[in-house]
């Protein structure tokens, strides 16, 4: 048996406290997923001091795996939870870094879990996730809710045909094919003018790389006069006959490793392409990069580590197997270069980086770059994304050369802000929601419809930035938004499908023309959807929005899929860089009369901001379920009592309840 405690050790230190059941104990009492007081620990905190929990194990152990479950009383209490922990074994730190914040509700628990892995051996990890007690419990909830299902949808059915026009070999054609050299926009039959989603991938990048050019352009405009000549002095720089900046001229590109997302001792990427003056791109052989340390064969001098430096230009980017990355030995404060030799003077627009995805804490968090000596990025470095983890997008970064980018002052003042005392929001959300997160991945998990087993979609989706200005559809920032399973177009019969998840972004959001719209199969939880290989574990539609620059976000409003209001979205999570922003629902879409003829809204906000002029402009969209009344029952002891109806949920959340747990001894 194992002995634990903790300082303090608990809330009954405090006075008016001393029969309070959350005491350190409960952490390894063996219910985790849980919700219940009884079986959770609770200890007063004072910023600037230390929380202590001491375990003994008694006699000597190896440690393969530590699991955090984090406190989960209700949504408004995840915020007592622990955020940044240090591990110690035996006085050596063995881990040091932020642990997921809980959900709140026993639903998606134990996806917030916080896992800690000290093996890679693969026996080890089999054993582990042979006697993981929460694979079990997964394939029996799946199982209850795929039986529920088939007994809701009935014998035989099957999933309903959705495309309101299914395109000819000839329309198809004329798709897919694109016109070349021209500015007048590509149209589809229907008149639509195409987004990027059905172009090829080297005109997106093209496209990304010129619109974000433009955009440094703009930011140079908007600095002073001085600043301006500092940043664009260099001799490398290159400038088109109007004299805008396009890009930096060199014959060496030097990727300077700075730091990285938490590991202390090794480094990777998983591919970097080059892109030159006319956005193309630069075809890039072995012997023209070159690292030191080249990789772990050179640190350890062996041969058979297959994570090599010629693995960043073998094509193969979008990827979570590691024999197709690039690994070495990693010091932080040292400097570690990547270099990168043209045969000859080359005009760069900009690269491209994917980030080392097996293991994202092995990723590149900092990176400077210079062209033949000369510093073309901003001096604390370029702020590369976290790696993913997964395949369910294209997680590459496209970096401008030469990079202009600053944080904005205005956001830099809403960021301080953000680190004062925090206060509740004067209005009421679903989610007790942080004030202006800045980041750079935003997830939305898509938990349920309003109804429909087979689809689920949106109008469209917009993020605003601390100054309450939108960023997709303005352009302000380069994205990529993706989702996963893509669209309706994956499934047989509907190749042709244009409601593309591309529509998401383009502005045409209070429609009822589904060609402004996305709509992809409804993958959670519904055994009919085995042709698309979902796991059990995670079973959810998810949208991916890919940002290159951090941004504080002060509001995100989603618009629900109006033509069918049924295969709207209900319950989703939102997630930046891991952490949870949200969780809770979107009113469902009125039909065109109710929104024409009663001004019902189809959109709904999740606010992040206390700014009260922009609070005005974007409040009047945030949605509560069941509007203010809600029904009540209270649990006593795994004992419900009599349920209260119509309880004012106001009074409920805006008044702070006492946090004893009365009658238990």
């Amino acid at each position: 048996y194992m002995g634990i405690k903790a300082d303090p050790p608990d809330i009954n230190v405090l006075p008016d406290y001393g029969n309070d059941p959350r005491t350190v104990d409960k952490i390894m009492d063996g219910v985790y997923l849980t919700c219940d007081d009884l079986h959770v620990w609770l200890a007063p905190f004072q910023r600037g001091k230390v929380n202590k929990i001491l375990i003994d194990l008694r006699e000597e152990r190896s440690l393969s795996m530590l699991r955090i479950w984090n406190y989960n009383k209700s949504r408004y209490h995840t915020f007592r939870g622990v955020k940044d922990i240090k591990v110690k074994l035996d006085q050596t730190t063995i881990f040091m870094g932020e642990v997921k914040k809980a959900p709140g509700t026993l639903r998606g628990a134990e996806q917030c879990a916080e896992y800690i892995l000290f093996t890679s051996s693969e026996e080890t990890l089999a054993a582990v996730e042979k006697n993981d007690w929460l694979n079990e419990l997964a394939i029996k909830k799946s199982e209850e809710r795929e039986a529920k299902l088939l007994a809701k949808a009935g014998p035989g059915e099957e999933r309903p045909t959705t495309a309101s026009r299914r395109f000819t070999e000839e329309e198809m054609r004329r798709v897919t094919k694109g016109i070349a050299h021209t500015n007048v926009p590509r149209l589809g039959v229907d008149g639509r003018p195409f987004t990027s989603a059905n172009n090829r991938v080297e005109t997106q990048v093209a496209n990304s790389v010129r619109a974000q050019i433009e955009m440094n352009n703009r930011l140079l405009e908007q600095i002073s006069k001085e600043d301006r000549e500092r940043q664009t002095k260099s001799t490398c720089i290159v400038r088109d006959d109007r004299g805008r900046v396009v890009g930096v001229v060199c014959r060496r590109l030097m990727l300077n490793l700075l730091d990285s997302w938490g590991d202390s001792f090794y480094i990777g990427l998983a591919g970097i392409e080059l892109y030159n003056g006319a956005c193309e791109r630069i075809n890039l052989t072995p012997k023209q990069i070159n690292a030191k340390p080249r990789d772990l064969n050179e640190v350890f001098g062996t041969e058979d580590d297959r994570r090599v430096l010629e693995n960043l230009i073998n094509g193969t980017n979008v990827t979570t197997d590691e024999s197709h990355m690039w690994l070495t030995s990693f010091v932080r404060g040292k400097n570690l270069f990547v270099n990168i030799n043209l045969p000859e003077e080359t005009v760069i627009s900009a690269i491209k980086v994917w980030n080392y995805n097996e293991d994202p804490s092995k990723g590149v968090r900092l990176m400077s770059i210079s062209a033949d000596g000369k510093a073309i990025t901003p001096r604390p470095g370029v702020l590369l994304r976290r790696g993913p983890g997964d395949v369910g997008c294209d997680f590459g970064q496209l970096i401008t050369l030469p990079d202009l980018s600053a944080t904005s002052p205005s956001l830099k003042r809403e960021l301080e802000a953000s680190l004062q005392a925090y206060r509740s929001a004067p209005y009421l959300q679903e989610f007790e929601t942080p004030r202006l997160p800045c980041g750079m991945i935003l997830r939305l998990i898509l938990l349920s419809t309003w109804g429909d087993l087979h689809y689920i979609g949106l109008n469209g989706l917009e993020i605003y930035d601390n100054d309450g200005s939108p960023l997709l559809s303005s352009g302000k920032n380069s994205f990529r938004i993706a989702a996963d399973p893509s669209s309706v177009n994956i499934l047989p019969g509907l190749e042709g499908d244009i409601r593309l998840v591309d529509n998401l972004s383009n502005g045409v959001n209070e429609t009822f023309d589904d060609t402004n719209m996305w709509l992809a199969p409804f993958t959670a939880i519904n055994p009919r959807n085995a042709e698309m290989k979902r796991s059990k574990t995670n079973p959810y539609n998810v949208i991916h929005v890919l940002l290159d620059k951090p941004v504080g976000i002060s509001c995100i409003t989603l618009w629900n899929y109006s033509k069918t209001p049924a295969r709207g979205v209900r319950e989703l999570e939102i997630y930046l860089d891991e952490n949870i922003l949200y969780k809770g629902y979107l009113r469902k879409a009125p039909t065109e009369l109710e929104f024409r003829g009663e001004g019902k809204p189809i959109a709904t906000s999740v606010v992040f901001t206390k700014n009260e002029e922009l609070f005005k402009r974007l409040a009047p969209k945030i949605y509560t379920e069941d509007g203010t009344k809600q029904s009540v029952m209270f649990t006593n002891e795994r004992k419900s009592s009599v349920p209260i109806s119509n309880v004012d949920i106001r009074q409920i959340l805006l008044e702070r309840p006492d946090t004893s747990v009365k009658g238990v001894k």
